[in-house]
Formats: structure tokens, C-alpha cells, sequence
């Protein structure tokens, strides 16, 4: 699912799986499977962390419960987490990582230049601007808008660096041309 480029039914069928939660249905099965411990279940050892998890979980549902809460916790949380947002998080990943050139430090990664509501729901806290951050991991959040400002002064970043405008644009670079 992370080979790119890709045809355009074939991302828009991942797309979909994310946002009906199919994709992360068998990403929990296949965390199941890995952590099965059933080998090691001879052992007359207390797994602290199972039971420390298990009280965990238990304690947020007392709690819920006591506040009546489980309708909005259900509609507001436990549905976005597992169908909207595999999605909004697997674009951005794609964005940073997959369909560059990858043959010159510019062309690693990209940088992605969104529009408002992109920006609001995909790219929080200049996450967008994913090429500045590997060049200068340091930098913190809130100056990367202004180090892609002055690195665009230069002219071999700027004929040279992969930025792309919007993330629907990032998409389309990742759809195979026939």
C-alpha cells in the first residue's frame, strides 16, 4: 500500500478503505497477531504491562460511563480515530516520503504548499513544510514558514526543491501516467 506511483482507481481505493476503517480493521489484526504471546503463556510471570493497560482501559470506561458519556465518545472519538483519521495521516506521510525524485538533498522529500482548509485539517503546525525540517531538523514549527521563505531566495533551491502546491496536487503526482 505504500508503493507509489499508483493508478488513480487503486489510490482512491486505499483512500476509501482508510475512510471506512477497513485499513485500520486489519492494521489492529495484524497488531493482535504480532503480539499474541501464547508461547510465552507457560510462564507463571505477571506481564505488568497487560495488566497496567487492561486497568487503564478499564478505568476510561468506568469513567465514561459514570458521566454518561459514551454517545459522544463513540461519535466525536472512537469513529474519526479509526476511519478519518488513517486517512489524514497516511496523506501527509505520502506527501513527505513517496513519488520524489529522491537523487539530490532537494528532491528527497517535499515540501507542500496547502490551501486553507488543507492546512486546518491535514497540515497542523507547518507540517507541510517537510523538506525545510530534513534540511534543518532544528528549526523549530513556528519558523519553518519563514526558512522556506528565505531559502526560496536561493535560485539552485528554488529550480531545484520538490514543492508541490496542495495536497490534492501532491496526489496527482503520485497517480502512474499511462
Amino acid at each position: 500500500e505504500w508503493e507509489f506511483p499508483k493508478t488513480a482507481a487503486a489510490l482512491g481505493l486505499l483512500l476509501l478503505k482508510d475512510v471506512f476503517g477497513w485499513n485500520t480493521y486489519q492494521q489492529l489484526m495484524e497488531a493482535a497477531d504480532m503480539s499474541d504471546t501464547s508461547a510465552e503463556r507457560g510462564r507463571s510471570r505477571i506481564d505488568w504491562y497487560r495488566v497496567a493497560r487492561i486497568g487503564y482501559y478499564l478505568a476510561f470506561a468506568g469513567i465514561i460511563s459514570y458521566l454518561g458519556l459514551w454517545t459522544v465518545v463513540l461519535l466525536f472519538w472512537f469513529v474519526p480515530a479509526l476511519t478519518w483519521l488513517k486517512m489524514i495521516l497516511r496523506i501527509p506521510s505520502i506527501a513527505e516520503h513517496y513519488a520524489v525524485e529522491n537523487d539530490d538533498v532537494y528532491t528527497r522529500t517535499r515540501t507542500t504548499l496547502p490551501s486553507l482548509l488543507e492546512r486546518m485539517f491535514v497540515a497542523p503546525l507547518h507540517i507541510n513544510y517537510h523538506l525545510e525540517h530534513h534540511l534543518y531538523p532544528s528549526v523549530p514549527f513556528f519558523r519553518l514558514r519563514a526558512l522556506h521563505a528565505a531559502l526560496m531566495r536561493d535560485d539552485h533551491f528554488r529550480s531545484t526543491a520538490h514543492v508541490t502546491r496542495t495536497y490534492l496536487g501532491v496526489l496527482r503526482e503520485c497517480v502512474r501516467r499511462s
